[in-house]
């Protein structure tokens, strides 16, 4: 989206509520900016001020916070995606906010990257014979060398990273906060009946 659409996206959106509103809601998915101007290429083209009074939910896409080429790193940061919801909210105080975890991983090659599930990611690892360390953040992580020679990193969650980004998040963000799981389908097997156990359920 380029910044330029900004009117359009905006009477985009205000003719969708006067359809949609007040017997269903609308919610509007929105780039990861923190500041205005946005940070972020195109994030201009979404008018959050102008926007709120159509919305019921924004959903903040705190998804690619590493891009695009090696080295690589997670695909999301806790700190700042809260920041990004903190930023949603100053802007379209009166909609409720989702903040966004991946579920897929990366492969961060030397010619581009490309997006990858827990199944593919370990079974790499267990291909490559390549160790898989974890990150700060407990993003595991491993390097690799392709047939052609080209150099790899992959970056991917599991449970345990996932339920870490969720703690640190638990702490950080207001508890309306909801929270909007990107790439089902992508995710580590036992991730839900994971992440059930950790609440006690």
């Amino acid at each position: 989206m380029q910044n330029q659409a900004r009117a359009g996206v905006t009477a985009l959106v205000q003719g969708l509520a006067a359809v949609v509103r007040p017997a269903g809601t609308l919610g509007l998915f929105v780039p990861p900016s923190l500041q205005s101007p946005s940070d972020l290429p195109g994030g201009d083209a979404y008018d959050l001020p102008a926007l709120a009074g159509s919305l019921d939910r924004v959903r903040v896409m705190t998804l690619d916070w590493s891009c695009c080429s090696r080295p690589g790193g997670p695909s999301t940061d806790a700190a700042w995606a809260a920041g990004a919801v903190a930023w949603a909210a100053q802007q379209a105080p009166s909609a409720q906010r989702s903040v966004t975890m991946p579920l897929f991983g990366t492969d961060f090659g030397d010619r581009g990257s490309r997006s990858l599930t827990y199944l593919e990611a370990t079974a790499l690892a267990r291909y490559h014979d390549a160790g898989v360390d974890r990150s700060e953040s407990g993003t595991p992580h491993f390097a690799y060398t392709d047939e052609a020679g080209v150099g790899h990193d992959v970056w991917f969650d599991d449970l345990l990273s996932t339920r870490l980004t969720l703690g640190a998040w638990a702490d950080g963000l207001p508890a309306d906060v909801g929270v909007l799981y990107y790439g089902l389908g992508a995710e580590e097997p036992d991730l839900w009946r994971g992440l059930a156990r950790s609440m006690g359920r």
